[in-house]
């Protein structure tokens, strides 16, 4: 065709023979015309096809292309124009296709972002990183609210500059005020507007909320997909600054003119839509700045509620009574009960207090009051009566009635505690301890005794009493010397409340000696590979977290869970060492039953030696067969000697504490080369316990919270039991009530 261009569109690549040239095209214009209408219409490059017509491109098209810059492809007789376009549409399909799988990709990206607690961060950040460039969100007022991408600009730069006055061209002009001559209709304005400056691609997206926000986007280049991406995250961000409430905003207008003007929160709660309401507290789970208007405004929009506060580090939200509050991932949040508004000072301290709970205890959610306890059963004039005659020497403390709420709402944990209140755990025990000096023995709190330390008492209100400590500022209890701190003697088989009370006041267990700096060193140790620590056992690399050694350690052993928590004193959970022992003492019944043939070892002479010469004693009473060791047993660290049926490690003729495996093999390796039977049960402890089970043998056995590797085990099942305790008191005798217990639990008392 001699003229193509009423059959471009635009972006085309035009494939020619050259059969409508004229033969004596090349002495005029023909050709300059030719391709000056190409280039006019838009055609992105001409195709020029050899033979037949033509054994050569046309010197003068080459000149007319070359001087209108199109490019001039020459097609080889054998390459047909079918296939070039067969090529072409292949190109553009995959074009296509990678379009579509980018803007895909890149709308799943943004949702999730959306999703996140800082939801328009996350959104711009998204976004800048799927185009190349950076993006802005800019206010009503034109100032830029937030800014995410690689080119972090200043404010003022020319680039800058140019994308917030071209925000200025989609930001709906607010009509004139004055009422005495109307002003003409304003002309509609562009939802989107785009320019080009120094190189850099802008484009400004009005968000759908007519409320003036406008997103900014520039960009290096502009490649295709690139507005459908942008506009998909303005949509999200339309919602995220959408206006979410209850009622219309003129209602919640003119509720708060009604406040500041003296009327009553009762008196203008029914225009915000409800007759009872819950008051919610949130703090983001990540430590670090406070959240900003936005992300407490998408906050109130998932909890169902435009009424936010998000002023300092903790957003609070006043939700319709008849919407139950839910998690919401990245917060933490305290819910109160549902309300009157005469009662929202007392709903806000409500959500207060549940929000330090639910920090303390790393709950996503608390609500005030979820669980009924002895105040449903009292009324609440006349509890309230009561606590003031009761409380009334901390009343005028603000400090310690704050400590003493916590404290006791946290079944008496110090470092659960301390994270609630920000103080130290030091602090919170001088805090109670000064409440109950103040208090006196007027004041008795029943709870789990291991909670309250040492100083858990037996006094005339009952077991499991904080009371406070003779000789310290305190005074003594009437009609007698001042109470005794140290351990009870136990007399018989004790209860397990009695083995629970006895465990803490001996430190057995609750708050043992070993620190919380052992602790964590050991961990990291087995962690590392470092064998020793590995107490006969096999781990491999599937303990090469350390975090994840904590995590085992706090569920079986009840050490502090908190990575953060470095120093100071670590705990034992006594209900876990008690939960041990039954569990311990069914497998004891077990052998006991079926009169099977039991190896007794300790790697602790000094603390454990008589705990298993009873169990031994027991069983052998019970029919057991108890494993006598080979003579003779070597190894690098000493003699295997066997002494009250136990067999332990002796060195330098001293029973030698050793946390090695080694020996236990030397036995187990023993009984095989004299051709004896292994035993059907080992009850040992550290390395012994260890390697038998590694090695097959049933095995129980007792560990102290520094030494991990049995916990481990026991979580594999390589070990059957693990008690935690520690293992080394100031006196061996008080073991004897855990061994009575113990006994008792396996029928072999």
């Amino acid at each position: 065709m001699a003229d193509p261009y009423p059959y471009l569109l635009g972006g085309e690549l035009l494939l020619s023979a050259g059969v409508h040239i004229p033969e004596a095209a090349g002495s005029g214009t023909y050709f300059e015309d030719y391709v000056s209408r190409i280039v006019a219409a838009g055609g992105a490059a001409l195709g020029f096809g050899l033979a037949p017509v033509h054994d050569t491109v046309p010197r003068a098209l080459v000149a007319a292309c070359d001087a209108y810059e199109l490019p001039l492809l020459e097609v080889p007789p054998q390459t047909t124009f079918s296939g070039v376009a067969r090529a072409v549409w292949q190109l553009m399909a995959q074009a296509r296709l990678a379009e579509l799988r980018r803007v895909t990709e890149a709308q799943r990206s943004l949702a999730a972002a959306a999703a996140r607690p800082d939801p328009v961060p996350s959104v711009l950040r998204q976004l800048a990183q799927r185009v190349g460039g950076w993006a802005a969100l800019y206010g009503p007022d034109g100032a830029e609210l937030a800014r995410a991408g690689r080119i972090p600009e200043a404010p003022d730069t020319p680039t800058a500059q140019a994308l917030a006055e071209l925000a200025a061209v989609v930001r709906p002009s607010e009509p004139s005020a004055s009422p005495a001559s109307p002003a003409p209709a304003p002309s509609p304005t562009p939802s989107s507007a785009t320019d080009s400056v120094g190189g850099v691609h802008l484009a400004a997206y009005a968000l759908g909320t007519g409320q003036g926000f406008v997103l900014g986007v520039a960009s290096a280049r502009r490649d295709s997909g690139d507005h459908t991406i942008a506009s998909v995250a303005a949509v999200l961000l339309s919602l995220l600054t959408g206006e979410h409430q209850s009622g219309s905003g003129a209602a919640r207008s003119a509720a708060l003119v009604r406040l500041l003007l003296g009327a009553a929160p009762e008196a203008v709660a029914p225009l915000l839509g409800g007759e009872r309401w819950v008051v919610v507290h949130a703090r983001p789970v990540a430590d670090g700045p406070a959240p900003d208007a936005v992300a407490a405004s998408a906050l109130g929009a998932a909890l169902g509620s435009a009424l936010v506060d998000a002023g300092g580090d903790v957003v609070r939200v006043l939700v319709p009574g008849d919407r139950a509050p839910a998690a919401q991932s990245g917060w933490t949040l305290g819910a109160s009960v549902a309300v009157a508004p005469h009662e929202w000072a007392a709903a806000d301290t409500q959500a207060a207090r549940a929000l330090a709970r639910a920090r303390a205890t790393r709950s996503p959610l608390v609500r005030h009051g979820e669980r009924p306890g002895l105040t449903d059963l009292v009324a609440p004039a006349d509890a309230a009566a009561h606590a003031r005659t009761l409380l009334a020497p901390v009343a005028d403390t603000p400090a310690l009635t704050e400590t003493l709420r916590t404290w006791l709402s946290l079944h008496g944990s110090w470092d659960r505690t301390a994270v609630a209140l920000s103080v130290h755990r030091n602090t919170v025990r001088q805090r109670i301890t000064r409440c109950a000096a103040l208090l006196g023995r007027t004041w008795t709190i029943r709870m789990c005794g291991w909670s309250c330390g040492s100083r858990c008492g037996t006094a005339d209100g009952g077991p499991n009493q904080v009371t406070p400590v003779p000789g310290r500022g305190t005074p003594a209890p009437p009609g007698g010397a001042p109470r005794q701190n140290g351990p009870m003697p136990i007399t018989g088989t004790p209860s397990r409340a009695e083995l629970v009370d006895h465990l803490v006041r001996t430190r057995i267990a609750g708050d043992v000696a070993t620190p919380r700096e052992n602790n964590l060193s050991h961990y990291r140790k087995l962690a590392n590979g470092d064998r020793n620590y590995w107490l006969g056992l096999e781990l491999g690399d599937r303990w090469s977290d350390e975090q994840d050694v904590l995590a085992v350690m706090a569920e079986r052993c009840g050490v502090n869970d908190d990575p953060e928590y470095r120093y100071g004193q670590d705990t034992i959970d006594p209900e876990l060492t008690v939960d041990a022992l039954d569990r311990m003492a069914a497998r004891l019944r077990k052998a006991a039953a079926g009169r099977q043939r039991v190896l007794f070892a300790t790697g602790h002479p000094g603390g454990l030696l008589d705990v298993h010469r009873a169990t031994a004693a027991a069983l052998r009473t019970a029919g057991c067969e108890i494993v006598v060791i080979p003579e003779g047993l070597q190894t690098d660290e000493g003699y295997v000697w066997q002494l009250a049926d136990v067999a332990m490690l002796e060195h330098g003729a001293s029973l030698w504490h050793t946390h090695s495996g080694e020996p236990m093999r030397a036995v187990l390796n023993g009984l095989e080369r004299a051709g004896r039977p292994l035993p059907d049960l080992v009850v040992a402890d550290h390395g012994w316990a260890g390697c038998a089970g590694q090695l097959g043998v049933d095995s129980v056995g007792y560990a102290d919270c520094n030494d991990p590797a049995l916990f481990l085990a026991e979580s594999e099942g390589t070990v059957q039991v693990t008690v935690p305790l520690d293992d080394h008191v100031k006196s061996p005798r008080h073991y004897d009530p855990m061994t009575a217990y113990l006994l008792s639990g396996a029928g072999l008392a």
